[in-house]
């Protein structure tokens, strides 16, 4: 491995601004669509909360609430991995995700569980837990590992590079609440944005697990941005 960082923060944003400009049309279109249930779920959860005799939430309600979340973030890193490696994006790619459904909920609740006694402990290991496991989502819909393969695998490749990727993930909160304050509507650009620069740390450090040189022409989305900034 090069003992470089395997990525960098700006220059992953970048790239991130760089893929949302080339292909703004699908991710805009679908990060729209993928958040239409979460608004429907959380208007039926106000409503409830204002004229339910206890103020809560019916439980199918809850329910369904975490299975829109999962999905959710399951297809929009479909939607982030196509467009990133500048493949169609359109309605039978995207629900093709659909198939990774079983190993990315098991592995989605090992996940939480892990975190949640994680931050009972201190808050730290929790917060271990969830820097060096979080790239699972990538590693599922990207090389289609099982649960178990993909939290070892996020593990592994994380190792070393906790505090970088904890710098990363305030720094893209950052950016998702300045996109929040510009008039709200920034918030799905930014959130794109963000979503396109962990992908890319996440081929990164990937590759420099396995020893592969940045320019090695395993993922042209990445090689192809690399090489024309250099330039």
């Amino acid at each position: 491995m090069s003992e470089n960082p395997p990525f960098h923060i700006a220059k992953s944003l970048e790239f991130g601004w760089d893929v949302l400009t080339r292909r703004w049309l699908a991710l805009v279109l679908w990060t729209v669509i993928l958040w239409i249930p979460h608004g429907m779920i959380n208007t039926a959860s106000t409503i409830f909360a204002i004229f339910a005799q206890n103020h809560e939430s019916p439980w199918w309600l809850k329910v369904a609430s975490v299975v829109v979340q999962l999905i959710t973030l399951m297809l929009s890193t479909r939607v982030t991995l196509l467009c990133m490696d500048d493949e169609p994006a359109g309605i039978g790619e995207v629900l093709a995700g659909f198939k990774y459904t079983i190993p990315f909920t098991v592995a989605s609740l090992i996940f939480v569980v892990l975190v949640g006694i994680g931050l009972v402990f201190l808050a730290i290991p929790g917060i271990y837990a969830g820097l060096a496991l979080g790239l699972y989502t990538y590693l599922i819909i990207d090389q289609d590992m099982g649960p178990i393969e993909a939290l070892k695998r996020s593990f592994a490749i994380t190792k070393g590079h906790l505090l970088q990727l904890l710098a990363l993930y305030f720094t893209l909160c950052m950016v998702v609440f300045a996109g929040l304050i510009c008039f709200v509507v920034g918030v799905v650009p930014a959130s794109i944005v963000c979503s396109v620069a962990l992908g890319r740390v996440y081929r990164q450090l990937d590759r420099a697990f396995d020893g592969e040189d940045e320019d090695e022409e395993t993922h042209g989305d990445t090689d192809a941005y690399d090489v024309e900034a250099a330039g």
